[in-house]
């Protein structure tokens, strides 16, 4: 797909350590075709209540893509954000 916004690419970028000793995992969402990041949010954990917030909101400010694309590591291995995410 030759276009903007028709295939973006999810991933957490790993953890590091804060200096209030928690942790952040970096979520990028980028568009495949720019290479445009369309959203880089530090979150407190991987879990879905924490990233479905960000999904949705970049889901109403730059529509759905026609497919999304991640490395299937954790959380992403599994169909239960695209189910939450559904949901609403």
């Amino acid at each position: 797909m030759d276009e903007s916004n028709a295939v973006w690419a999810l991933d957490f970028k790993g953890q590091f350590k804060m200096f209030n000793s928690r942790y952040c995992y970096p979520l990028t969402i980028q568009d495949g075709f720019s290479r445009f990041f369309l959203e880089c949010r530090g979150l407190y954990s991987t879990s879905i209540e924490l990233a479905k917030p960000v999904f949705i909101e970049a889901f109403r400010k730059f529509g759905l893509p026609a497919v999304i694309r991640s490395d299937n590591g954790t959380p992403f291995a599994s169909i239960g954000l695209a189910d939450a995410v559904i949901e609403d």
